[in-house]
């Protein structure tokens, strides 16, 4: 008789699932929903504007990255969201002169003039870290310090946007890296840095979340 009693119980519950889901309502789409698609348009054009605003020419490589990613809800992670989705892009100029330090103080200002306010304390140890280090290449105990080792600094912008700004030789320009995992990928093309000429370059990486749906 245990056969019979399960099969009535499993029926019972596949029985209840619409009157669940009713409740519930429909779970939220990801990528293509009418509101992610609306916030992606604006924030592609927030982003492509800022960038605009930061360039005092093209950018020599541009690398774009935008998807959405599924919040996690079991017994070890429980997300606060149960979609995400963000874009980011990496666009990569070559700086006016040879002076590093003149090419960071420009670079700081450009970021103010595009209406972003940079972080004071990552201002100060890119200056500081230039003159203390950079200048002579080395560090206190004598490791070889060049532009390439020098910190990024974030800025606050407009439309809830995060700017980056590095500063790297020809050689030391990375390629854009995504270190985090999508769901639903919209578009991404890696910034192509090979073959760039000898000089100082400046990479500007602008992110943003524009659509979230709380976990519920």
């Amino acid at each position: 008789m245990a056969r019979p009693l399960r099969a009535a119980a499993a029926l019972a519950a596949l029985a209840l699932t619409p009157a669940l889901t009713a409740c519930l309502g429909p779970r939220p789409s990801g990528a293509w929903d009418a509101p992610a698609v609306t916030a992606r348009a604006a924030m592609t054009d927030h982003t492509d504007a800022l960038m605009q605003r930061l360039q005092a020419g093209p950018s020599l490589t541009r690398g774009v990255y935008d998807a959405c990613r599924q919040g996690q809800h079991n017994w070890k992670i429980d997300d606060p969201f149960d979609w995400l989705c963000r874009r980011q892009i990496t666009d990569v100029t070559r700086a006016d002169g040879a002076d590093t330090a003149a090419v960071i103080a420009a670079t700081v200002e450009r970021v103010r003039a595009a209406g972003c306010a940079p972080e004071a304390r990552e201002v100060d140890m890119v200056t500081r870290y230039w003159a203390n280090y950079g200048l002579r290449g080395s560090t206190d105990s004598g490791r070889p310090y060049g532009i390439d080792d020098l910190p990024s600094f974030r800025a606050a912008c407009a439309d809830g946007i995060t700017l980056e700004s590095s500063f790297n030789s020809a050689a030391g320009v990375p390629r854009a890296l995504f270190p985090y995992t999508a769901d639903e990928q919209i578009e991404a093309v890696p910034a192509e840095a090979s073959g760039l000429p000898e000089g100082t370059y400046v990479i500007f990486e602008a992110a943003a979340v524009y659509h979230r749906v709380p976990a519920r």
